[in-house]
């Protein structure tokens, strides 16, 4: 690319994911004043835009069980939201209240937030020490019975995504990873194929409004018996 589109049609291209004429006509100036280099650079936030960017996150050490076999902590997660200023790209930070649950001796741990009959997976991690182990199971049936038994929600929702660090350690996942290759049969990255092998488990496009890649819900027991899962997620805006 030589050169950034014309205003009128870089503003198109930047409102088909901001939504505000306005503020899209000020980014496509802001992005016509900077080298091509820098401009380019400054997009990726539209790649991101809309989207809560989970960098870091706090747990508190006051374990407590809830319910049988279930231990829960609040959290606190450090989060960057893509916005725009009068045409200037940049982050907002914003921190969100969650909540830490685990086994009785921490070989795994979920971080999720609660709104109201939905639950938002930020992270499930088997401990570095009892990877391979097949724990990833129990970690998993730990959430659901914490979604569907105890907190009676309708759905779990996340995403089959990579995260920026561990929960036990300060160390980030390697850049090549075999759960983030495509797998030719079907598609969809290794780890996305992973969670889709739970029961009531759905690929989903969106959610919150948003296109999602790699995303997933899983539907409780009672909404399956009472709903069509494809329509629910339809009628829900996940499809």
């Amino acid at each position: 690319m030589e050169d950034l589109p014309p205003i009128p049609e870089l503003t198109d291209m930047i409102d088909e994911v901001v939504k505000n004429k306005n503020e899209s006509r000020l980014i496509a100036y802001s992005f016509k004043k900077l080298p091509l280099k820098t401009a380019l650079s400054k997009m990726t936030l539209l790649d991101e835009w809309n989207q809560r960017l989970i960098r870091d996150w706090n747990i508190a050490k006051d374990f407590k069980e809830v319910t049988g076999g279930i231990w829960m902590s609040d959290a606190i997660a450090n989060c960057q939201i893509p916005t725009s200023t009068k045409g200037k790209l940049h982050y907002r930070q914003l921190k969100m209240c969650c909540i830490a649950i685990r086994d009785k001796q921490n070989r795994y741990t979920c971080l999720i937030e609660l709104q109201g009959n939905l639950i938002y997976l930020i992270l499930a991690e088997v401990s570095p020490s009892f990877q391979n182990t097949g724990l990833m199971k129990d970690c998993v049936a730990m959430l659901k019975d914490f979604a569907f038994k105890f907190s009676c929600c309708d759905r779990i929702v996340g995403r089959a995504d990579m995260p920026l660090k561990s929960i036990y350690n300060n160390k980030r996942p390697p850049a090549k990873d075999w759960r983030n290759e495509v797998n030719d049969e079907t598609g969809n990255t290794h780890l996305l194929d992973c969670w889709l092998k739970t029961e009531n488990c759905f690929s989903i496009n969106k959610y919150d409004g948003v296109e999602k890649y790699n995303a997933f819900a899983i539907l409780s027991p009672d909404i399956v018996k009472e709903h069509d899962p494809i329509n629910y997620l339809k009628d829900n805006d996940y499809l």
